[in-house]
């Protein structure tokens, strides 16, 4: 028997760490198995393993990365890849995503058309992707015209995406995530593979495996530690410019300022600060209103697992990070002073078990309660439906359902 070709086609370095075990035991067991290079398209400035070869997409880099680019401009991109695409397609037997953008569902579209395999290592939560309604607009909007425009963008995204997910077409179109002509999506957990069930093609096999990358958030930890830095707060953000969502960017700018004043207020003769740890996919400029600001230090590149080790109170809007720290025992914040909660109300944020603040007197007391004692304690994690129980096996799971598909 030939053995089979896997490509992999990471977007982020999120994907790179998931794929990286499952690659290496698919080699183990006799699969050829390489990587798409994207860095010229994406600009994540991902690093992959020396003894893996690599695929490059494209000898020729974009002016800006593509997702900042204009919908005409990236229907140019893609459309001038396609016999790109097609030629490499004809040269692997099947394939493993990070993430369904774009250029990912041209590749898609080739490998159905030769009936070769796809799955996806979906990383992160995913809610439903529309989670508001007409009502709640009525019930709870101040600019009602902006946000029908929002929920009908939501509903024709939607429409589009599932009505057009096994054509040609879908490379072209806007497209939510998972709802792609796949074979298989491999979740981080059972939330958010009843999220993905609902909308996705009827085809696709959703299964519930949990993250490679977050194996390590399952492992034996004492009743409680004292933070790197205990006078500190950081806030972890989420890329909403990345994903064209502006008005969500600034409500979280505005949080960050509002967590900066509650410290000055309650302890304006001493030094705490405030971090802000940025997404991987964020760029430093969109914050840069902060680099000289006394009190808030700007972090890069740092991960989540050296993010509970230093600092004290955890914080945050919407992030994954929130049901990771949930994993780990530890409380991550969710801020909704100036976020709209009313059009989140239906997704993860509804559990009663995670931490929301919704006036800036609540956040305060929270501080408060925080910085009395110097060490965190941390909390009982079994009850957490937010990343798979099976994540300790995710690589042995994954790579054996990638190999059943062939």
């Amino acid at each position: 028997m030939i053995a089979k070709k896997i490509l992999f086609i990471p977007q982020n370095k999120e994907h790179i760490l998931n794929m990286n075990p499952v690659m290496a035991k698919l080699i183990e067991e006799g699969f050829f198995c390489d990587y798409l290079d994207t860095n010229n398209f994406f600009f994540q400035d991902l690093k992959f393993p020396k003894n893996i070869k690599t695929l490059s997409l494209s000898d020729k880099k974009l002016s800006k990365s593509f997702y900042t680019m204009s919908p005409m401009k990236r229907i140019r991109v893609v459309y001038g890849l396609k016999v790109i695409v097609k030629d490499i397609t004809n040269k692997y037997d099947s394939f493993v995503f990070g993430n369904d953008g774009a250029i990912q569902r041209q590749f898609i579209y080739f490998a159905n058309r030769q009936d070769k395999p796809c799955s996806m290592i979906l990383d992160g939560l995913i809610n439903d992707p529309v989670m508001f309604s007409f009502f709640d607009i009525i019930k709870y909007s101040n600019n009602k015209l902006a946000d029908t425009k929002e929920l009908l963008a939501k509903q024709i995204v939607l429409f589009v995406s599932k009505a057009f997910s096994t054509t040609k077409f879908s490379a072209y179109l806007p497209s939510i995530i998972a709802c792609s002509n796949l074979h298989v999506i491999y979740t981080i957990g059972e939330f958010s593979r009843k999220a993905v069930r609902k909308y996705a093609p009827k085809k696709t096999v959703i299964l519930n495996t949990g993250l490679p990358r977050m194996i390590s958030y399952f492992r034996s930890k004492p009743e409680s530690f004292i933070p790197k830095h205990p006078k500190s707060v950081c806030f972890i953000t989420s890329a909403y410019k990345w994903h064209g969502m502006l008005s969500y960017h600034q409500y979280q700018i505005n949080d960050i300022l509002l967590i900066r004043k509650c410290l000055d207020t309650l302890y304006p003769d001493e030094d705490y600060t405030l971090y802000i740890k940025l997404h991987p996919r964020e760029d430093l400029r969109d914050y840069v209103q902060f680099e000289n600001n006394k009190g808030i230090v700007l972090v890069e590149n740092e991960p989540f697992i050296g993010t509970i080790s230093n600092y004290k109170v955890l914080l945050s809007n919407l992030s994954t990070c929130i049901v990771e720290g949930m994993n780990l025992g530890v409380n991550v914040g969710s801020i909704m002073v100036n976020f709209p909660f009313w059009k989140v109300k239906n997704g993860f944020l509804k559990d009663d078990s995670i931490i929301k603040y919704f006036s800036e007197g609540e956040l305060m007391s929270h501080l408060k309660r925080q910085f009395e004692f110097p060490d965190v304690i941390y909390n009982d994690s079994t009850k957490n439906v937010y990343l798979s129980k099976h994540t300790p096996l995710s690589i042995e799971r994954i790579s054996e359902n990638i190999k059943s598909l062939f």
